[in-house]
C-alpha cells in the first residue's frame, strides 16, 4: 500500500484542509510560514510532473519567496 510519500496530491489536499479549518474559524489568521509551508507541497508535485510545468515551476518559487519575504 502506497504511504503519504507516494501521494503528492493527498499531501498537498491534507495541508490546505488544515488552512481551511483555521480560515473558517472565529480567529481565521493563517502564518505566513503555514501557508509557504503548505504551498511548498506543490514543489513536490511540479518534480512528479517533470517538463509539463517547468515554467510554471520557475515562476511559482518566485513568487512564494517573494511572499516569505
Amino acid at each position: 500500500m502506497a504511504n503519504q510519500v507516494d501521494k503528492p496530491l493527498k499531501v498537498l489536499a491534507d495541508a490546505f484542509k488544515e488552512m481551511a479549518v483555521i480560515v473558517n474559524s472565529p480567529s481565521p489568521d493563517v502564518s505566513v510560514k503555514q501557508f509557504s509551508d503548505a504551498c511548498s507541497h506543490l514543489l513536490r508535485l511540479f518534480g512528479v510532473l517533470e517538463y509539463a510545468f517547468k515554467f510554471v515551476k520557475l515562476d511559482y518559487v518566485e513568487k512564494v519567496c517573494f511572499v516569505e519575504k
